[in-house]
């Protein structure tokens, strides 16, 4: 009790964790909300809930996001098919977080994100490894190494975080640079 800022709140997750907090970052539900990130998660609708294929729901608009991914997230490239893709073409490991930020993201105050961590796979984020998820055995192998990936995940949320939940300006230029820093991150869109 009396520990925590209520007032400035920032939303996080991993995988569907993650979806949760991209689809919760809506300040009328929770007032002292600032921002919400996500690793390996998109907002790509699953046509066993009877939506149709490439749907991508809306995102809530008010708040800052950080969309973050693996470019070897084999969680994502195997879990196509349930999301309505035929199997006709390569998997994609990064394509429906890239979607969901092109689509679902339609906030343009230049305090949105997205950053497909390189090397990384959907489980980077986790640590240590978690085999009782029952989805490990998807993923592809990381092509960094696990201590550098672990790092860039958490400077970009860390920035991010200082960056929208304390006002650090100082934060928002690493940020942008840590999003430029093409030896780790493999794709970075700001919108």
């Amino acid at each position: 009790a009396g520990l925590l800022d209520l007032d400035r709140i920032v939303l996080g997750g991993h995988s569907a964790g993650g979806s949760v907090a991209l689809f919760n970052a809506n300040p009328d539900w929770f007032p002292g909300l600032r921002a919400a990130f996500a690793y390996g998660s998109h907002s790509k609708a699953s046509t066993m809930l009877g939506y149709p294929a490439e749907t991508f729901l809306d995102l809530p608009q008010a708040l800052p996001l950080l969309l973050m991914g693996g470019s070897e997230d084999g969680v994502i490239a195997a879990s196509a098919f349930r999301y309505g893709d035929d199997g006709s073409s390569e998997p994609d490991p990064i394509g429906p977080l890239r979607e969901t930020f092109n689509r679902a993201v339609k906030r343009k105050q230049g305090d949105s994100h997205l950053a497909i961590v390189r090397g990384a796979n959907h489980f980077s984020m986790s640590w240590p490894a978690d085999p009782a998820t029952g989805r490990p055995f998807l993923d592809w192998p990381t092509t960094q190494a696990g201590t550098e990936i672990r790092a860039s995940i958490a400077n970009l949320v860390v920035q991010f975080a200082r960056s929208h939940a304390m006002d650090d300006a100082g934060a928002e230029a690493a940020l942008n640079a840590s999003l430029g820093d093409q030896a780790r991150i493999q794709l970075s869109l700001t919108r």
